[in-house]
């Protein structure tokens, strides 16, 4: 019998846990219960939508397997519904907007439909019991990688369709717009399949490629499909290596009249998961093109190795031109980086911090304003308090590079002035930002 996280996930919803997060909220417990009753089977929803194809269920693996949601987590579930973790509560609320996207607010709105209460409390639910569903699904997958989490999720359609309120689920269904809960468990358990047999189509072709025929051809296929398994299995643990193994373990069975197809097939396979690599490495990283790097000349004759594009640039332009002071100029440090979940600069953004304490040093007339802003996703409140710290946080830095406080102000605007479409992925990320604005010069 498969596992029943709904009701897991409700034992953990005791009269206690409801009253904390109705005290947090402000909100009447009996709103509170009912909310949690809808918000969790709408996260588990969720989850089997975001897995239903081959890259969400990979991305909700990764998110599975973050440190965050290991160790205690389950046991200290009336911190994060008391609100008292807040770093937990942010990454929840930015982890909200990856696994829902531009259809989050219809979520919360639809809760919020049926349940009443506050504005903000569904949304404000949904980043408190995320964490809870998150720890719950990652005890029982443990290391079953990609396939054991379809197959945990693939067993939630019974428990739903039981448990969760009457008709919520078809309209859960609706809004996601992944047709019925049928349609989508059917989706969930044909994924390995689909997975092996992209896995045979890409093997065939090159084993063609590269003259195979005959016994030697299906053995390679073989090979390469049962390495996709072992890649399921170890999923986000050295994959790269793990896989590279395999293929090489059965290159030394097979030898010599294997020795140039799977020589072949090697290759490839470091090359597709480098450039997978690569490509994983800049998205995290958060850097986007910045142009060719150049010598930047300040006031005092102090030189900046900077990117032609980057934050320094146009600032010290700025800086120096004619141009007056206003509130509306600001320039974004796309090079700062905070340690998820919290107001904690990462050390990737030493170079960023250094470059403006010696701009603010080269030029001794000059002022800054620092301004911190978030995405839409997750609780107004809570993304206000974090803008606020994470511009504090930068402002402090600049003040240990020997910077006088007097010179500095900081202010977090929250969801304020977004710069780009809250609906996307990516330009939630540009929302997410730090900026300066000149206010002496």
């Amino acid at each position: 019998m498969s596992v029943n996280l709904l009701d897991l996930a409700k034992g953990y919803m005791t009269d206690a846990i409801v009253d904390k997060a109705s005290s947090f909220l402000g909100e009447n417990s009996e709103i509170t219960k009912s909310g949690i009753d809808h918000v969790l089977p709408a996260l588990l929803g969720g989850l089997m939508s975001k897995s239903s194809t081959p890259s969400g269920a990979s991305d909700l693996l990764n998110m599975v397997n973050r440190p965050e949601f290991g160790g205690s987590i389950l046991d200290n579930i009336g911190d994060i519904f008391g609100g008292s973790n807040n770093s937990l509560l942010d990454l929840s609320g930015n982890l909200l907007g990856s696994l829902f996207g531009g259809k989050l607010k219809g979520i919360t709105d639809l809760i919020g439909s049926v349940v009443g209460g506050k504005s903000g409390t569904s949304s404000a639910l949904m980043q408190m019991a995320l964490p809870l569903v998150i720890g719950l699904v990652k005890r029982k997958v443990a290391n079953g990688g990609v396939k054991g989490l379809l197959n945990l999720l693939s067993g939630q359609k019974e428990h739903l369709a039981k448990a969760a309120p009457s008709g919520f689920m078809d309209k859960l269904m609706g809004t996601l717009g992944v047709g019925s809960l049928d349609d989508l468990t059917n989706k969930l358990s044909a994924q390995t399949q689909e997975t092996v047999s992209e896995v045979k189509e890409t093997a065939e072709k090159n084993v063609e490629e590269s003259g195979g025929n005959g016994w030697l051809k299906y053995l390679v296929i073989a090979a390469l499909v049962g390495a996709a398994f072992y890649l399921f299995r170890t999923c986000n643990n050295d994959k790269v290596e793990k896989v590279e193994d395999k293929i090489e373990d059965v290159a030394t069975e097979v030898k010599e009249e294997t020795k140039d197809v799977v020589s072949n097939i090697i290759e490839d396979a470091n090359e597709f998961y480098n450039a997978g690599e690569n490509l994983v490495g800049k998205t995290i990283k958060g850097f986007e093109n910045f142009g060719e790097f150049l010598k930047l000349k300040l006031a005092d004759g102090s030189e900046l190795i900077v990117p032609s594009k980057g934050l320094e640039t146009g600032l010290v332009k700025f800086i120096e031109s004619d141009s007056p002071v206003d509130k509306t100029t600001w320039f974004d440090m796309r090079r700062l980086l905070f340690k998820t979940g919290s107001a904690n600069l990462d050390d990737r953004s030493a170079i960023q911090i250094n470059n403006l304490a010696a701009i603010l040093k080269a030029y001794p007339k000059v002022n800054f304003k620092i301004g911190g802003y978030t995405d839409n996703t997750g609780d107004a409140a809570l993304n206000k308090t974090l803008s606020a710290n994470r511009a504090t946080s930068v402002m402090k830095a600049l003040i240990a590079k020997g910077i006088d406080g007097k010179r500095l102000s900081a202010e977090g605007y929250g969801v304020e002035h977004p710069v780009a479409d809250n609906n996307t992925e990516e330009g939630r990320a540009l929302n997410r930002r730090v900026s300066v604005r000149v206010t002496e010069k």
